[in-house]
């Protein structure tokens, strides 16, 4: 993965941490996912991050739109594909875009989904990145991007107080009886009491990342959030593709794997996989 180059950095430095992380992680989305050849940053009247498989500005087919409250994920010819989850905005002849506001919102399997359809056919792929920064006409006075002690801005998922018991009694049916077997089952297979991170995600033991761009902090080595559209399990992805194949029907996301409901899936593999997840060496 490569990372965000310096220029960038200090082009974002006008916006606030969480839009910066945020503009930072569709980054890391984009390039994991499409494997684009090629990068243009314009910090003009947006700052805008451009993707496509070729240096020439047609053809870009992928571009990071960073606003104030949040960023656009937009698609160059957002016009001709298809939008079957009725998500993308936009009304011109050619260009679509998505509004992302939160990490949530670019966690969603339909992000990856939708960057997937935006490859051309017969795009060649690259893990190396060529990136172009043309000089920006608005950009603030360099300055440090960085918090006190030389950290980059914090992580929002933390282990919080708050009650798991009170979390998973205020959900609707059938997400409660749903929470329920995953405590049991998670815990049994992580040998960790459950613990709130944030204000929706229900984690079990933790461990320390680092990104290349800086970034670090602390994530629970297994989780689930329940949320509306789907159960979103994380840690997971620790499994082989043969070992997540048993699991049953599910979609996968950014580190995450997405349930409608857990009778849809096999709940012995899925217990495999958590215990695999606890075994892994550890990550950074």
């Amino acid at each position: 993965m490569s990372a965000p180059p310096k220029e960038l950095i200090r082009f974002l430095q006008r916006f606030d941490p969480a839009i910066r992380e945020l503009a930072l992680d569709a980054r890391e989305l984009v390039l994991r996912v499409m494997e684009p050849p090629n990068e243009s940053v314009l910090d003009v009247y947006v700052l805008a991050m451009n993707y496509g498989f070729s240096e020439r500005m047609k053809d870009q087919v992928v571009y990071i739109g960073v606003y104030t409250k949040h960023i656009n994920l937009g698609f160059n010819w957002g016009a001709r594909m298809e939008d079957p989850e009725g998500v993308l905005q936009g009304a011109g002849k050619q260009m679509r875009h998505i509004s992302i506001q939160s990490p949530a919102d670019l966690g969603s399997p339909v992000i990856r989904d939708y960057l997937l359809r935006a490859v051309p056919e017969g795009a060649v792929r690259s893990k190396t990145l060529k990136t172009k920064i043309y000089p920006s006409r608005r950009t603030p006075a360099p300055g440090d991007f960085k918090r006190k002690g030389g950290k980059m801005a914090d992580n929002k998922t933390k282990p919080t107080e708050l009650s798991v018991s009170a979390f998973i009694d205020g959900l609707p049916e059938p997400r409660r009886a749903d929470a329920k077997a995953l405590v049991k089952l998670m815990q049994s297979a992580s040998g960790e009491n459950p613990k709130m991170w944030g204000p929706s995600i229900v984690g079990f033991g933790s461990y320390h990342y680092k990104y290349e761009s800086g970034r670090e902090g602390d994530m629970p080595v297994v989780a689930f959030s329940p949320r509306k559209a789907a159960i979103v399990l994380y840690g997971l992805r620790a499994g082989s593709d043969a070992e997540l194949a048993k699991l049953g029907k599910h979609t996968t996301g950014k580190g995450c794997v997405y349930v409608k409901k857990l009778a849809d899936i096999d709940q012995q593999a899925l217990k495999a996989l958590a215990v695999a997840a606890v075994r892994a060496p550890a990550r950074s």
